[in-house]
């Protein structure tokens, strides 16, 4: 059986990046690596596994190993036309329009499945105030694509497009405008952010013999080797449909203008599939969706920060920032005045965190909790519904 998500991980053990980093580069591999051979029947369209994945943390988050490691692997399988760098629309419609023979092999890739991996998201794509539209387009599978620019005319053949990238909160606002938050890229899009903090490690004494990547490309070879209809066990059936009707509730009571509760979904269905070649197979069971449900839910409040401070005032980002560090520090209690202070000294004057405290108080979002004499808050219920949708 292959289990390659689980052997990238241990694989990478040693390193800084943290665990949803590497296993969300590792469902990207596989996702880009099905390319349109593999999908689920739903309803009376298809369901493919392509998807667009951003790794956020700031310069030093680490993030840059595990898309490395991706562009490495599916550099060595030749299965699917890899784009990095930096490049136009018009650069990457080319480049999946035509059969590409990769250097002294005698494979040639062929078709519109295509993945770009950029560490930087923001410094890959150049400037094009159509991108928005492009990507969000680029999305759905589509058997023949076609579009007419100055450039010339691109015809492409079973376009089935794939993203993984880095980037940090405020430079991926400029791709990730409140054109993309509200007009579907946000809600095609996994944000992953670190979900812990790994020891230190200079790489010095570690054994590099175990540093095979044979021992990933191996389990690689086989998942692209699939193809066909995915199909889905009775069990995995009752799994989904309980939590999607759960899901229609939540943003029937709630709503989302950015779309990304109703299009949870989607990606959900997109990375059971992925799940399950995981392990080789081409059926869906009821722990591949109950894991597929978790991981996407899992990012929620990711969403909800960026929808929150992107495109809005300054003001309202610096709402959102103070929001956000509360929210992610709950569970250790209330957060000292002097932390925000020194986690945002760059973003915000002390004057400013001061008048934002104090307005987010007014609007009974936040809580003045004092530690021990020392001023702190917490979220009220009413923000921690804002962020979790109960």
């Amino acid at each position: 059986m292959s289990y390659f998500v689980s052997k990238v991980i241990e694989y990478t053990k040693e390193y800084e990046s943290p665990t949803a980093f590497w296993r969300w580069a590792a469902y990207s591999t596989i996702g880009a690596l099905l390319r349109n051979n593999v999908f689920y029947k739903h309803g009376t369209g298809e369901v493919y596994p392509n998807i667009y994945v951003i790794l956020l943390a700031d310069s030093g988050g680490r993030k840059d190993p595990p898309l490395k490691l991706s562009n490495k692997l599916l550099d060595s399988v030749i299965h699917t036309k890899v784009i990095s760098g930096s490049a136009s629309k018009e650069a990457i419609l080319d480049y999946l329009s035509q059969d590409i023979a990769v250097g002294k092999t005698g494979i040639t890739v062929r078709g519109g499945q295509g993945i770009v991996i950029a560490p930087e998201l923001a410094g890959f794509f150049l400037d094009d105030p159509k991108l928005i539209e492009y990507l969000t387009d680029w999305w759905d599978y589509k058997e023949k694509y076609e579009r007419n620019l100055r450039s010339g005319r691109y015809q492409i053949s079973n376009l089935c497009f794939s993203l993984l990238g880095g980037s940090n909160e405020e430079l991926l606002q400029t791709i990730y405008t409140r054109r993309a938050t509200y007009g579907g890229l946000l809600r095609r899009t996994l944000m992953v952010k670190a979900d812990e903090s790994r020891p230190p490690n200079s790489l010095m004494y570690i054994d590099l013999a175990k540093y095979q990547l044979v021992t990933l490309i191996d389990p690689l070879k086989e998942i692209a080797k699939l193809k066909g209809a995915v199909q889905r066990t009775d069990g995995a059936a009752r799994v989904y449909d309980s939590w999607y009707k759960d899901l229609h509730r939540l943003y029937k009571k709630f709503g989302d203008k950015s779309g990304v509760l109703q299009g949870m979904h989607t990606n959900v269905l997109k990375l059971s599939i992925i799940i399950a070649a995981n392990r080789l197979s081409m059926e869906i069971n009821e722990d591949d969706f109950n894991l597929a449900i978790d991981e996407v839910t899992r990012l929620r409040p990711n969403y909800n920060v960026y929808s929150m401070v992107t495109g809005m005032s300054n003001e309202a980002k610096i709402g959102g920032m103070i929001l956000q560090a509360l929210y992610e520090n709950r569970a250790n209690g209330a957060t000292k005045r002097t932390e925000l202070m020194n986690r945002y000294w760059n973003e915000m004057s002390i004057q400013q965190l001061d008048e934002m405290l104090d307005r987010l108080q007014q609007a009974e979002m936040i809580s003045f909790t004092p530690d021990f004499g020392t001023p702190a808050y917490t979220l009220t219920q009413k923000a921690i519904d804002m962020f979790e949708k109960k």
